[in-house]
């Protein structure tokens, strides 16, 4: 069923794509027909191979890259041995690459397979469990493709800015409706809308939500560069990664927000 008002302000949506999204005044999109999946040992083996050509723990090599590469764009922000916590940690990559940096971290993670792997083969702080409010303050919590599957929207922002300390960071990755596919190839983008994607933001979109849960956007920057899908001029790969970088558009888009 769909929603008629925005779950972070309360106001009227508007019908987007022949009824099969809702968009708030601040440009957050909820498509209709959403639902929670099972996020079990097949989700990091068979059915992410299925998606990448190998199973999440085969995939190691390239997200300690990845992680790598997201912690030098947050350095700037965080002191030597802040408290870093993450939001559905997988098998526990980004910790560890991050206590390599002297970092403390800690982490949850619904999976059991996932958690476990985190905690007896890295020997990592990982709980198994829902994200849910809790009593420790954190200088950094991040959250990479994680927080567009919680049905509560904004009881999630919440949590996540109650536990930040003050000038404490929110490190994001999420799918952005700032992107080629959303743009030129809206009915695309709805076919191949994620079931279990309860809410969609852009950069734009995040800047409005934000200071809603006393945060304020610093940056945003695409985190997948797709010149195929776009139109025009845009194809061209030399100049649609410069219009990307400028603009932060892309199907997917990674940032950070700061606890005022």
């Amino acid at each position: 069923m769909a929603i008629e008002s925005c779950p972070h302000t309360g106001a009227r949506l508007t019908s987007i794509l022949d009824n099969r999204a809702m968009r708030s005044p601040e440009g957050v999109i909820y498509v209709n027909d959403t639902r929670s999946l099972d996020y079990g040992e097949d989700y990091f083996l068979s059915e992410y191979k299925n998606q990448y050509g190998k199973t999440y723990l085969e995939d190691e090599a390239n997200l300690r890259r990845m992680a790598n590469r997201r912690l030098d764009r947050i350095r700037t922000y965080l002191k030597p041995q802040s408290s870093v916590f993450e939001i559905g940690c997988a098998t526990g990559f980004f910790l560890d690459e991050a206590r390599k940096r002297g970092y403390d971290v800690k982490g949850i993670e619904i999976s059991p397979f996932a958690s476990a792997y985190a905690r007896d083969t890295l020997r990592l702080d990982v709980k198994t469990e829902p994200f849910k409010a809790g009593k420790e303050r954190y200088d950094a919590i991040v959250a990479f493709y994680v927080l567009e599957h919680m049905p509560d929207q904004k009881a999630a922002f919440q949590v996540i800015t109650d536990m930040l300390n003050p000038g404490g960071i929110f490190v994001f990755a999420l799918p952005s409706s700032n992107g080629p596919t959303f743009r030129f190839s809206p009915e695309t983008w709805v076919k191949t809308h994620p079931r279990d994607h309860f809410a969609d933001y852009s950069p734009a979109s995040l800047d409005k939500i934000l200071p809603h849960y006393s945060m304020k956007l610093r940056a945003t920057w695409p985190a997948s560069y797709h010149p195929a899908r776009a139109r025009g001029i845009l194809r061209n790969p030399w100049i649609f990664r410069r219009y990307a970088d400028f603009t932060s558009f892309g199907d997917t888009m990674e940032g950070v927000a700061q606890k005022l």
